[in-house]
């Protein structure tokens, strides 16, 4: 039975009471006083004992209509509000974090959880549209949570999943953003992306499904950050202007949302690619270089190692403009 229903049923049940005691009262009034010619109750002390019942019953549906009274006209949100916390509570919500007010404070919470994991399992894990906060050397997570050292001196592994620029989620953002350039123009070069391939802790693989929402995962912890289309105000853009999510794991597999995003995140992983496959196109029976071996092959050809990228980068604003009606 739900809320509603229960006050409905308050409803009913005080009014049929005080209905009740009014005319138990009347009768027992009338029999009492003798001002009825014809008398339901003979015995005189059962006209007491109905009056007394009259009487439980009057005092009982009055206190249930005035409770009920009181808890209509009292404000719903705190109750639905901390109710809703509960549940949350529940499924391993322990940070939510209003973006970009609350940005601070969501850095502050993502060093203490790369601190803990460098100190732990040391295996970080990422899903995003450009990865910049955490892969870029200004970016904040790298530079200011202190990820990037991690990484450089290989204390953490990091295995990143990225959107494919080329990819309709891609086209999608341009659209939305009004631009002709897809993500990793504006936030992300791909030299700097390779440039991590020269670590062996690191792994970067890109898939073209759709990332429509970043996830930073350690071995207790996910960061749950969507991606929305709505622009706030104008000349804004998309992304950043929500809500970021910590959740931790429970053992209560019915709400556990971490693993929930884990395996989204593994789902993606799964329809991946490295990241060279998407940068170069090696001519025919030859073999494409990986890893630290594309990292020094992008630094002897850096036009040749790009070729791929820079075409479908051009086929990219070609689509944008089609689909933009520009």
């Amino acid at each position: 039975m739900n809320s509603s229903s229960i006050l409905d049923f308050l409803k009913r049940s005080s009014f049929f009471l005080i209905i009740t005691g009014v005319i138990l009262v009347i009768l027992a009034a009338t029999d009492i006083l003798g001002l009825g010619s014809y008398h339901l109750i003979v015995n005189p002390a059962w006209r007491y004992v109905l009056a007394g019942v009259a009487t439980v019953f009057l005092i009982l549906g009055i206190v249930m209509l005035l409770r009920e009274s009181k808890q209509s006209s009292s404000p719903k949100g705190p109750i639905l509000e901390q109710s809703t916390a509960q549940q949350l509570a529940k499924c391993g919500l322990v940070h939510a974090f209003r973006i970009p007010i609350d940005n601070p404070s969501r850095l502050n919470r993502v060093r203490e959880l790369i601190e803990q994991e460098a100190k732990g399992n040391r295996k970080l894990r990422l899903a995003a549209s450009s990865g910049f906060s955490y892969l870029n050397p200004i970016g904040p997570v790298w530079a200011d949570a202190g990820l990037g050292k991690l990484i450089t001196d290989g204390v953490v592994d990091m295995v990143v999943v990225l959107e494919s620029p080329f990819s309709h989620f891609a086209l999608t953002r341009a659209l939305a953003n009004g631009v002709e350039h897809h993500q990793w123009q504006e936030k992300q070069t791909p030299e700097n992306l390779v440039t991590l391939l020269q670590y062996p802790n690191v792994s970067i693989r890109v898939t073209d499904m759709a990332v429509n929402c970043s996830l930073f995962l350690t071995s207790q912890a996910v960061y749950y950050d969507p991606y929305l289309w709505g622009l706030p105000h104008a000349g804004e853009r998309t992304e950043n202007k929500f809500w970021v999510l910590e959740f931790t794991r429970i053992s209560d597999k019915d709400c556990d949302c971490y693993t929930l995003l884990e395996k989204h995140f593994e789902f993606l992983l799964r329809y991946s690619v490295p990241l060279e496959e998407v940068l170069h196109a090696p001519k025919k029976d030859s073999q494409l270089p990986r890893g630290v071996d594309f990292y020094r092959f992008l630094k002897e050809n850096p036009v040749l190692a790009l070729d791929r990228y820079e075409a479908l980068t051009k086929e990219f604003r070609q689509n944008v403009r089609r689909l933009g009606g520009g």
